[in-house]
């Protein structure tokens, strides 16, 4: 907390705030400026704080501003378990538990499942529960210095050309 004080800048405030893991006051700050940096920001700190429809919408939001963002794609790929049964994804079209198959699933015979017309059955202790499903997409959320350091200077990239070019 002491960290985000020092800062004046929207961008830094907010990322020290996160860190600091207070994810609702970064959301604040983050909101503060429209950038794809931003928008990513705000979806982790949605999704940090379970708001996870909300936490899609804005990973899709920095995806509009900045189409090659592969990390706004993955989290949008690992929230998809948490998502209502239907969800419509903007963009990203239908996401969640009911949306399209991207490959055909066999069963042990070989057989597809449409072919056999019948459910295959998971064996007790298969399925994990949405507190394993979330401890285990928080633990593959970037929070290291390197990706702080990489949106640091990427934002001081776009400040510097924004000023260039007024």
């Amino acid at each position: 907390a002491e960290a985000s004080q020092l800062f004046e800048d929207p961008m830094w405030k907010a990322t020290a705030l996160y860190f600091d893991q207070e994810f609702g006051a970064a959301l604040e700050q983050f909101a503060r400026v429209d950038s794809a940096e931003a928008w990513f920001g705000r979806g982790n700190c949605l999704a940090q704080m379970e708001q996870y429809e909300e936490a899609v919408v804005a990973y899709q939001r920095a995806l509009d501003l900045r189409s090659d963002y592969p990390e706004a794609e993955a989290n949008i790929k690992y929230l998809q378990p948490f998502l209502p049964l239907h969800f419509e994804g903007g963009d990203m079209g239908t996401v969640g538990r009911d949306a399209e198959a991207d490959e055909v699933v066999f069963d042990a015979d070989g057989d597809t499942l449409a072919e056999k017309g019948k459910d295959t059955e998971i064996e007790e202790g298969g399925l994990l529960s949405d507190e394993q499903l979330a401890e285990m997409w928080l633990r593959q959320v970037d929070t290291g210095t390197a990706g702080f350091l990489k949106y640091k200077f990427r934002y001081q990239a776009a400040q510097v050309g924004q000023e260039e070019n007024p």
